[in-house]
């Protein structure tokens, strides 16, 4: 290789190297505001459900999906409630919610071995998961969400993409949050771990509102 060719060769890679942060701090700024505005937000929902409606709104929105639902459990009780948005895009929303009925809990509820993780239906059958554990470390075991579990799941929605994020309210409500045909990166593991972090601290602000109610 030539010097002209090495410095063309080394220019083209302190382009590529610029051009990755670039989009890296774009990335970065995009979801600070995000965060923001999200934050403010669901700060300003009228009650639990107001509240709990400007989460879901605010995740669906920021994972570019069709559908959102929290399926959780409470601790004392062992109740098991959903929640989802009415049809439309309303911007304040409030949170819809109905009791589980017999038989559900598995369907919405199973066991996995994942925080946080996103699948995609690959032809001709299975799926391809990427998982995150609760530090938002790359789970590489196989298996981390069953598979017979994202189809009966993505069959109920008629979904090819489904996305899931822990959700914990204070100790008393244990559950999950179900992202239905998110758009996410090609790598995923990014936007998991901000939608973590999105989840967490909104969940903040609900369980807040939450504890109001019983005042």
């Amino acid at each position: 290789m030539t010097l002209v060719h090495l410095a063309a060769a080394l220019a083209l890679a302190l382009l590529a190297g610029i051009a990755a942060w670039l989009a890296w701090r774009g990335r970065a700024r995009a979801r600070g505001t995000l965060l923001v505005r999200a934050f403010s937000h669901a700060q300003s929902g009228h009650g639990f459900d107001g509240a709990l409606g400007a989460v879901l709104w605010e995740v669906r929105s920021a994972l570019r999906a069709r559908a959102v639902v929290l399926v959780a459990q409470d601790v004392e009780s062992l109740r098991e409630l959903l929640w989802s948005l009415p049809e439309g895009d309303e911007r304040s929303p409030r949170a819809r919610s109905r009791e589980l009925a017999a038989g559900e809990r598995e369907e919405w509820l199973f066991r996995i071995a994942a925080d946080a993780w996103h699948a995609e239906r690959q032809p001709p059958g299975g799926w391809k998961v990427h998982a995150v554990d609760a530090d938002g470390a790359l789970i590489t075991a196989a298996r981390a969400v069953p598979d017979e579990a994202l189809d009966r799941l993505a069959e109920r929605r008629s979904a090819t993409a489904l996305t899931g994020l822990a959700w914990r309210a204070g100790g008393e409500w244990e559950g999950r949050l179900l992202v239905f045909d998110a758009r996410l990166a090609r790598r995923p593991a990014g936007d998991l771990r901000f939608a973590q972090r999105l989840v967490r601290e909104l969940g903040g602000i609900v369980h807040t509102r939450f504890l109001m109610g019983r005042v």
